[in-house]
């Protein structure tokens, strides 16, 4: 820091010593006031202690440590304040005045553990233990190498699902001085988070799997709206999603912390971790160990994630070893398919497909269409069947739509086919959320279909199918929304019939791309992860990439028909190898070994190539019977839900506000305010379309109420006409 920020930070920090006592002095003083100014004030004394440090000058660093604590007290932070002077008196050597006159400061506060000491005094049940995973202790260890040689911050890559918390919980042990902040992306991650690292709580990982075994250990502070300073000065590890963190542009939390606050810094998925706010919150703790944990170092932005990775974990080992789901790709390809496009009619077999594919309006219509919808939620229902069948626990799907509109049309086909199926996206209160969060733990819910939720964190271990109805346009969102069934129902049983999941795409969606490059990364194919961190390899990266809210429901491309009677099924863990391990597990069984029989793993991995060459696998695809009942009584659901969303889209095309009151007065009537109207007359309009009087509108068909539905554009169109007509006389 150049000569002239030091200057700046004194003059700032002396500003906000006169506002203290000036406040201190008042005689109708707020408290609040005095603490938040002596905290900013303490803060701003520490950075100055630290440059002073810094440059050699441990006399002046020693002052403006005391001159912290001391505003520190002003702001009623004892525990934080002890802790700065005994860091000063670490380096009062030689200045025996100032030592004792910091020492009878000391003896009168109370005496406590001071935060952080529990992760250098306690010796954790580590190495030995055998509740500890394969890949927590090898990061743990990874770890403690690491940063004995570097402070160059840390990634460490592992499969959802295979223990991350756990090595979360036990990596501050021998290698943190101090406090620990941990940082995650929401705060669904942040409750789990707590509840797994706090030494008080029943849950925490440290006491169930015994990693200290003599009554104590790390207490733990959520900072959210509750919590405040004196929290978080008693605790020995802070857990914070990045929005409170960063919150008030920084003043509320980071800017009242010393630059020592915290000694280590762990940052739940770390793909985060080049982002603004991110990237400022790691600055204001220059010397903290920084580690930040990912399932794939990777930015769907193309930025390239900040650290080094010291280690990995693949996902072939965590499904060998029971951590994670035995995953397989199943696509549907079509022989032939008939389609719409910009009014032309268009017959294409698979060959041409796999090319058009390529295209963006080919991909996109193949999500929006109807008939291929039909076809990947039957798929995903074959699916569903025969994990139920083969286990005894109840799987679930979870689906990935590319609008709130298009995740109805896709939870009316689940319905159609009796599965129980819901509706989850950010527009929904948070009450509801959380209904269908509870209704999907519990297995009331057989299906949940999602428009960029249930994301990071999420853990429901009985979503076992995911289901593609969205053109992902970059490896990073798939492999986030793949990992939602990667869970495992029954830990550490790789070959049970319970822990196996499907992912069902359509090749017209142009996903299984991404299945390959990811089992490609997985192999750690040093050049091929080059050219994806390192932008070498050519992604349609960044937000615009993905399927954008569209201005019309119907889309230029429309699939008419299409032939389905095969599956491709692809297993993420090649079959062979598979059949090989599982050999191996049952001869040692029964006291053998591949010696007893003279061949060796790879010999043994040859024949079964042999006797079955590919591990790409046809199946026979199977339509899931519909019910006509509920096929009619959702074609109604879905009429309505569309007609509710038209009426926002055609107040939009006409410039009305939805509160206004301007198509009240042009359509008198019971109608209070312009989208109660444009909803009137949408209905109106969709029924005269259909030629159907009020009182007839349950006798309506099926096919009658999907045309209307799907002809939506068309009767925006007519009705915007007259309305703009009537507003203007």
């Amino acid at each position: 820091m150049q000569a002239s920020d030091l200057k700046s930070l004194v003059e700032q920090k002396n500003q906000l010593v006169l506002d203290l006592e000036h406040l201190k002095g008042c005689s109708s003083r707020n408290n609040r006031d005095v603490i938040e100014k002596a905290s900013l004030a303490a803060s701003l004394e520490a950075k100055i202690a630290f440059l002073h440090l810094q440059g050699g000058d441990k006399r002046q660093t020693v002052i403006n440590l005391v001159s912290s604590a001391s505003c520190l007290l002003d702001a009623r932070r004892k525990h934080e304040a002890r802790r700065l002077f005994e860091r000063a008196m670490a380096l009062v050597a030689g200045q025996e005045e100032l030592a004792n006159w910091i020492k009878s400061e000391l003896e009168k506060l109370p005496h406590q553990r001071t935060p952080g000491s529990v992760f250098r005094v306690l010796v954790p049940n580590i190495a030995e233990n055998k509740s500890l995973r394969r890949p927590q202790i090898g990061a743990y260890h990874a770890s403690l190498d690491h940063f004995a040689r570097s402070k160059e911050h840390a990634i460490i890559q592992l499969p959802v699902g295979t223990g991350k918390t756990g090595v979360m919980s036990i990596l501050p042990f021998r290698l943190s001085a101090g406090r620990v902040l941990v940082v995650a992306p929401n705060l669904e991650i942040v409750k789990n988070l707590e509840k797994n690292l706090n030494y008080t709580a029943t849950t925490s990982f440290l006491r169930k799997c015994k990693i200290l075994n003599n009554g104590s250990g790390p207490s733990c502070a959520i900072l959210n709206s509750e919590a405040n300073l004196m929290d978080c000065d008693q605790s020995d590890i802070v857990v914070s999603n990045i929005q409170q963190l960063a919150a008030a542009g920084a003043t509320k939390w980071l800017g009242k912390m010393s630059p020592d606050y915290f000694d280590m810094i762990l940052i739940d998925e770390g793909h985060h971790n080049v982002a603004p706010s991110w990237q400022e919150a790691i600055a204001t703790f220059p010397d903290a160990k920084i580690v930040s944990f990912t399932a794939t170092p990777l930015r769907s932005d193309g930025k390239k994630v900040e650290g080094k990775r010291i280690y990995r974990f693949p996902i072939r080992d965590a499904i060998k070893e029971g951590y994670i789901k035995d995953i397989a790709s199943r696509r549907l390809e079509p022989v032939d398919i008939w389609f719409t496009y910009k009014g032309d009619k268009l017959h294409h077999t698979l060959a041409e497909v796999i090319k058009l594919r390529e295209e963006e309006w080919f991909s996109k219509g193949i999500a929006l269409s109807p008939e291929c919808n039909r076809h990947i939620v039957d798929a995903s229902i074959q699916c569903l069947q025969e994990l139920r069948t083969s286990g005894i626990a109840k799987h679930q799907i979870i689906a990935a739509a590319c609008s709130i509109d298009h995740a109805k049309a896709i939870r009316s086909l689940y319905r159609e086919r009796h599965l129980e199926a819901d509706v989850l996206h950010s527009n929904l209160k948070s009450e509801e959320q959380e209904d269908v969060r509870r209704r999907l733990e519990n297995g009331a819910l057989d299906v949940i279909v999602q428009v960029q939720m249930l994301g990071e964190g999420a853990d429901y271990p009985s979503l076992s199918v995911a289901a593609i109805f969205r053109p992902y346009r970059h490896l990073v969102p798939y492999v986030q929304f793949v990992g939602r069934i990667m869970r495992v129902l029954k830990q550490n049983a790789p070959h049970d019939p319970d822990n196996r999941g499907f992912i069902v795409s359509h090749i017209g969606l142009n996903v299984d791309r991404w299945w390959e490059d990811l089992r490609q990364l997985d192999e750690d194919d040093q050049g091929f992860y080059e050219e994806i961190a390192f932008g070498t390899k050519d992604f349609e990266a960044g937000p615009n990439a993905e399927v954008q809210p569209r201005r019309r429901f119907r889309p230029d491309m429309q699939v008419l028909e299409e032939t389905i009677k095969h599956f491709v099924q692809e297993h993420f863990l090649e079959e062979a190898k598979a059949r090989v391990d599982d050999l191996i597990a049952s001869i040692r069984l029964r006291g053998f070994d591949l010696d007893t029989f003279n061949i060796t793993r790879d010999e043994l991995e040859k024949k079964l190539l042999e006797a079955e060459p590919t591990e790409t696998k046809l199946g026979e695809f199977q339509s899931a019977p519909v019910s006509p009942q509920l096929e009619r009584q959702e074609a109604r659901t879905r009429l309505s839900e569309r007609v509710n969303s038209a009426a926002k889209q055609l107040l939009n095309a006409l410039d009305l506000t939805i509160g206004g009151y301007e198509l009240p007065k042009a359509f008198p009537g019971s109608a209070t305010n312009n989208l109660t109207t444009a909803i009137v007359l949408l209905n109106k309009a969709v029924y005269g379309h259909l030629g159907v009087g009020p009182a007839e509108r349950d006798l309506i068909p099926t096919e009658q109420l999907r045309q209307a539905h799907d002809e939506m554009d068309s009767i925006i169109d007519e009705l915007q006409k007259q309305i703009r007509t009537k507003l203007k006389k």
